[in-house]
């Protein structure tokens, strides 16, 4: 008789206690799920802000570039009273400038690849001589420096607008350059000089804004004469 009241007594002690413990297991249970579910959801909220404010950098920068762009436009309509001294033709650079007198721009990059587009046939014709005098220059391989060299009595000028050659120049780096390379001409008595549309193949800078910033920086009745080359039927890209 002892045993069995202490078994009933337990057996009504569990049935007390047992919804009491059912009740905590699934109270825990739905905890872990609720914090669970607010640790994914601020990770993708992290994760959208992080996908935005890229998304706004890259915007930023492309504004600002179009913008010194719109700028140098807009400056040189205030100078069209001025005579311009840069003139546009239709034809190949090399084939239309025999003359020694005449020096030959074009854009690098600091590491001198050089191994693509028009600058090829620069190197090319720079030859073993002229690539020498530009790799004894190498303390001025900074973006916005002009390097140098001279062959068969002509002058090179070597914009250096990028510091790698898989990189893209900026207006920014290509006006520093252009504004040393005014500075070098005047060193250096060189009144003429013939380029390519500097900028505007392989590095994709817009033609609009890089004429008028070398008229800005050239054209003038005491300026250098600047005769630019371009393949095709149109001389406005």
């Amino acid at each position: 008789m002892f045993v069995l009241c202490l078994c009933m007594h337990a057996s009504l002690s569990l049935s007390f206690y047992l919804p009491a413990i059912v009740r905590m297991s699934a109270s825990t249970s739905c905890t872990t799920t609720t914090t669970t579910t607010t640790t994914t959801t601020a990770a993708e909220e992290t994760e959208q802000v992080v996908v935005d404010c890229s998304k706004r950098v890259r915007c930023t920068d492309d504004s600002l570039e179009e913008e010194e762009g719109q700028r140098t436009v807009a400056t040189a309509e205030k100078k069209k009273t001025k005579t311009s001294t840069t003139r546009l033709h239709c034809g190949d650079l090399f084939a239309c400038t025999a003359d020694s007198g005449v020096a030959l721009v074009h854009c690098v990059s600091a590491d001198l690849k050089m191994a693509k587009g028009i600058a090829t046939t620069f190197r090319a014709r720079l030859g073993l001589s002229g690539m020498a005098q530009l790799e004894r220059n190498s303390s001025r391989w900074t973006v916005g420096s002009v390097l140098t060299a001279t062959v068969k009595g002509r002058d090179y000028f070597n914009l250096v607008t990028k510091k790698r050659y898989f990189e893209k120049p900026t207006y920014a780096a290509l006006r520093r350059s252009l504004e040393n390379l005014s500075k070098e001409c005047k060193t250096r008595g060189v009144i003429k000089l013939a380029m390519p549309k500097i900028g505007c193949g392989l590095d994709c800078l817009k033609w609009p804004p890089v004429q008028a910033m070398i008229e800005n920086i050239f054209d003038g009745t005491d300026s250098v004469v600047v005769d630019i080359y371009y393949l095709g039927a149109s001389s406005s890209s």
